[in-house]
């Protein structure tokens, strides 16, 4: 434990001892918290914990007096999620919020939608799945900052 200081200047009480706080020796705690069980029930009946993923042998083995179970494979859950993610392109741009707009959005999808099939999504499979249009009050003339975001399914060899 550190040893007391004394204050000697002005402060909040001069002449009283402090202690200074002792250093942790690892900034990590040493076990993992104990997980929620509301993370564990959903609805009326109960729910298998199942750990996967690179994290999943950091979990103890019961969590709020259920087993966690781990699969032999569940290492791989993260590559397997990535492996059925959908391919994605986005576009950001200013347009006018006025007359011309309708066209600036037109051009804003198909940069997106081009930028997917560029990343290498299938282009019979491509939609816009987000349109986000928000006012810019800090332009001369009024405007919203469009992102367009399209995705689809991986294009096959």
């Amino acid at each position: 434990m550190a040893e007391p200081q004394r204050l000697v200047g002005p402060g909040p009480s001069a002449g009283s001892v402090v202690r200074a706080p002792d250093p942790s020796p690892d900034p990590l705690p040493s076990a993992p918290p104990e997980p929620s069980p509301a993370l564990v029930s959903h609805g009326r009946r109960d729910q298998a914990v199942v750990a996967v993923g690179g994290g999943a042998d950091l979990l103890p083995d019961t969590i709020a007096g259920r087993a966690v179970e781990r699969s032999r494979y569940g290492g791989v859950a993260n590559a397997a999620g990535a492996a059925i993610a959908l391919i994605s392109g986005e576009y950001e741009t200013l347009v006018p919020a006025d007359a011309g707009r309708a066209e600036a959005l037109a051009d804003a999808r198909a940069e997106a939608v081009g930028r997917a099939v560029a990343a290498g999504e299938a282009p019979e499979h491509t939609g816009v799945v987000r349109i986000r249009e928000v006012p810019v009050s800090y332009a001369g003339r009024p405007c919203l900052r469009v992102t367009v975001k399209a995705a689809g399914r991986l294009r096959s060899a």
